[in-house]
């Protein structure tokens, strides 16, 4: 596995723990994740709705672009949000 690859691996593995396990509402929690990748010089957002993720993507996704989304629940409905648009 290479650094970067390794990098990404261990903030998803410490992001997914850190929702899991905070003692924060969920809304907040998501918003402190987003301004720490951001502290770390990486670009992110947060979208509150699935309908505003939807039609984030739908804007900013180009062509040969890969769009995966993880979690449990409705964020798999994403998808087919984007390819009804």
């Amino acid at each position: 596995m290479s650094k970067k690859s390794g990098l990404f691996a261990g903030l998803a593995v410490g992001a997914t723990l850190g929702l899991l396990f905070a003692p924060k509402k969920g809304e907040d929690t998501r918003k402190d994740l987003v301004n720490k990748i951001i502290e770390l010089g990486k670009n992110a957002i947060y979208l509150p709705s699935l309908e505003e993720c939807a039609s984030y993507l739908k804007e900013n996704v180009k062509k040969d672009d890969i769009v995966l989304t993880l979690g449990a629940g409705t964020v798999t409905n994403i998808g087919p949000m984007i390819v009804e648009r």
